[in-house]
């Protein structure tokens, strides 16, 4: 075997590597930018052409996540009318997408399976009522679980803006599970 097609090979292998864990990250994270379901998978796939085309650029200092999340932004906001025209549709007709990537596991218990798509929906439902800013912050936080100060890094603001958004969206999001409970009890209440 050349030395070329070992570098290659490698490099594939390296590629591949990346796409298994990082996809799930990129699908979550373009979903709450906005993103339909069915538009995700294709702007999911994006992302990875422009990392593949763009690997060597790479500065293995910077975290990956970070990278993508800033090539996933890019991609979601160069599709911008075509999201406001999908939210616009789901509005229209009440329907209700999920914060999960596609695959689910065939071993997952049903009920389990069941409450966790639930709960994705409801968190969904309030992403899409919350501005961009206080939502890229609030997935970041909440949801991938990352600091403050990388948050900063990855959205180009303060860490004290970042502070500030995710107090406010979190205060938002208690009251959004508030007003869901009380309707939930009038339902409930009335049959």
């Amino acid at each position: 075997m050349s030395a070329a097609k070992g570098n290659e090979d490698s490099s594939s292998l390296a590629f591949r590597r990346l796409y298994r864990r990082h996809y799930p990250f990129v699908w979550r994270s373009l979903r709450a930018m906005g993103l339909a379901d069915s538009g995700t998978d294709d702007a999911a796939q994006e992302v990875f052409v422009v990392l593949h085309r763009r690997l060597a650029d790479y500065d293995p200092q910077q975290d990956m996540r970070g990278w993508l999340y800033g090539i996933a932004r890019m991609i979601a906001r160069k599709s911008g009318q075509r999201i406001r025209r999908e939210q616009q549709q789901r509005r229209e007709f009440s329907h209700v997408e999920t914060v999960r990537p596609p695959a689910v596991s065939a071993a997952a218990d049903p009920e389990r399976a069941l409450e966790q798509r639930q709960a994705a929906d409801f968190v969904q439902l309030f992403l899409d009522q919350l501005d961009e800013e206080k939502r890229h912050v609030f997935l970041l936080a909440e949801i991938e679980g990352l600091s403050a100060p990388q948050i900063a890094g990855l959205v180009d603001v303060s860490v004290n803006t970042v502070y500030s958004r995710l107090r406010l969206a979190r205060q938002q999001f208690a009251a959004w599970i508030k007003r869901r409970q009380a309707i939930e009890h009038r339902e409930s209440r009335h049959g």
